[in-house]
Formats: C-alpha cells, structure tokens, sequence
C-alpha cells in the first residue's frame, strides 16, 4: 500500500530523449549500450496484414509520427496494433454513444447505464496506456521536440567550432 511520501522509481527513458544534463562520455555508453537491447526495425513500419484496413491506417500514422525518433523496432508492433485498435475501436464506441446516449431503457422500461459508457472508458484505458509506452502523450512530444532542437542546436554549435579545422 502506498503511503503518502513513498517515492515511486520512474520508467527509464532513451538516451536520445533524456534533458538531464549527463557527459558525453556516459551519453555514449548508454547509447551503445542501448543500440545493443534494440531489435531490427525492418517490419515496424508497416502494419501487420492481419489487422483491419482501417486500424491499419491509424498503424501508419501513428508509425509516421514517431518515425524521425528512430525509437521504434519490431517489438513494438504488438504495442501499436493495439493502441490503433484502440483508437478506432474508441471511434465506434464514441459514435454509439452519441447516436443511443448515455442512459437507455431496458426491455422493462426502466433507465439504465448505456454500455457504451463502459466500453468507451475501457478503450480510452488502453489508449492513454499505449499512447504513453509509445511517447505520444503531450508532454513527451514536447519533450521530445526540445531534445530534437537542442540536438540542433548543438550539432550546429560543433559544426561553426570544428568544420574550418
């Protein structure tokens, strides 16, 4: 049971995407280290043909929008299909929701709960859990965008020191 002032351990995030100030020379241990654990990234980029044609676009977009990070490899598939199952599949349940509403009757007449209330929170559950594993909640991208310009910034910054040498 947690107690209030217990520290909870934080999920390691990719070097590539840390903003904590570490040198150089732990920076490319990690990456080497880290470079190592990844799998092969040839089959992440297109969706698995077993999945809905539907699902399987909302696979690319997400696959597109993380695929500049280079983060991804093919033991995220299983990850994506589901958060893009689960984003059409919240769709569907959202779309029923509006058309029956939130309470219905039952065969007696009397008002209940739709369970399209229920369902549409079960899938909202599991993509806000995709959505995170994955990096794709706002403050990720966010913290993923500054890691991106200050990996700019710097790699300019080198370029004007050594370049001319």
């Amino acid at each position: 049971m947690k107690k209030r002032g217990d520290i909870i351990a934080r999920a390691p995030k990719p070097i590539a995407l840390q903003s904590s100030k570490i040198g150089r020379e732990e920076k490319e241990r990690r990456q080497e280290a880290e470079d190592k654990l990844n799998g092969n990234d040839d089959k992440v980029y297109k969706p698995p043909e077993s999945i809905n044609p539907l699902v399987a676009k909302i696979y690319v977009a997400i696959v597109e929008e993380l695929k500049h990070a280079k983060i991804l490899n093919n033991l995220d598939i299983d990850l994506i299909s589901i958060t893009a199952d689960s984003i059409y599949r919240l769709g569907v349940a959202r779309k029923n929701l509006d058309e029956y509403g939130e309470v219905i009757a039952d065969f007696n007449g009397k008002l209940t709960k739709s369970p399209w209330v229920q369902i549409t929170k079960d899938y909202q559950a599991i993509f806000h859990a995709g959505v995170r594993e994955l990096g794709l909640s706002p403050s990720s991208r966010a913290k993923l965008a500054m890691y991106q310009v200050e990996a700019n910034v710097d790699m300019s910054e080198e370029d004007e020191l050594f370049d001319n040498i």
